[in-house]
């Protein structure tokens, strides 16, 4: 009996799966040279992370280049294509829906390249919808270029559930080009 390969392309959650066995692997002791360009890179996403979470936008798009792409994927009005500094402020302007309570945002890992170019990080999302606890888990992908970070890539792991979140929220200032 002879077994078959066949490739599949890896979703999401796949993509987490592997961060997180390739992080358990890693020494989690965070460096802290200056010479070091994957600390550097996680140095730049933490502090933009935080920053963003914390409702800091100012301070967070000085961790951006000004040509940032931001890639948010599903069918909700938070998806899109986010453009520059007027894009992420435009992305953090958006509400979540009404019935929507407690968020809060939780990161769990950052996995930078060895060469700083990409950091991978890994977040949850809990709070309550419509009176029901939600946990939505999300990996982001950011390109650095001169130590800024050029571009963001959303993957969420629960679509629906994200797209439902953000279903029928409104923004005025989402004139992003998306």
């Amino acid at each position: 009996m002879t077994s078959q390969r066949t490739d599949t392309p890896l979703d999401a959650r796949s993509i987490a799966t592997l961060l997180r066995l390739l992080a358990s692997k890693l020494d989690p002791t965070p460096k802290t040279s200056s010479d070091d360009p994957a600390a550097s890179a996680v140095a730049t996403v933490r502090a933009f992370l935080d920053a963003y979470a914390s409702g800091d936008i100012r301070t967070a798009t000085e961790r951006v280049a000004p040509d940032l792409v931001y890639r948010v994927p599903g069918q909700s009005t938070i998806s899109g294509t986010f453009e520059g500094v007027q894009g992420l402020n435009a992305l953090a302007a958006i509400a979540p829906r009404q019935g929507a309570a407690d968020l809060a945002t939780s990161t769990e890992q950052l996995i930078p390249s060895d060469d700083g170019s990409t950091v991978a990080s890994y977040h949850t999302l809990t709070g309550t919808l419509d009176n029901q606890r939600i946990a939505i888990e999300l990996t982001l992908r950011f390109d650095l270029r001169n130590g800024q970070i050029a571009t963001i890539t959303e993957y969420t792991h629960h679509q629906k559930a994200t797209d439902n979140l953000f279903a029928g929220a409104t923004n005025s200032r989402l004139n992003t080009g998306r």
